[in-house]
């Protein structure tokens, strides 16, 4: 598991939010960098699930749309797709 995905889980455990933001966005970032697609796509919807915990609608929606398009291109991560 990547390792700024792991110190983001630490940080919403903490409530420490802003900096679990960056870290998901890093982790993101390192997952797509080396085309681990499907990786950084289950990233990208614990971030969205995070920006609507914060009351970020408008970033969740981002987030999570581009969660549902990968889902539907690639028809896998079922359980991100319901999220």
């Amino acid at each position: 598991m990547n390792v700024e995905f792991e110190k983001a889980l630490k940080y919403i455990d903490t409530e420490s939010y802003e900096k679990a933001i960056a870290c998901l966005n890093n982790a993101i970032i390192q997952e797509e960098d080396e085309d681990n697609l499907s990786t950084a796509t289950e990233y990208r919807c614990v971030l969205g699930e995070l920006y609507f915990r914060m009351g970020m609608e408008a970033q969740a929606r981002d987030e999570l749309n581009e969660v549902v398009r990968y889902c539907d291109e690639t028809n896998t991560l079922s359980k991100q797709r319901e999220i």
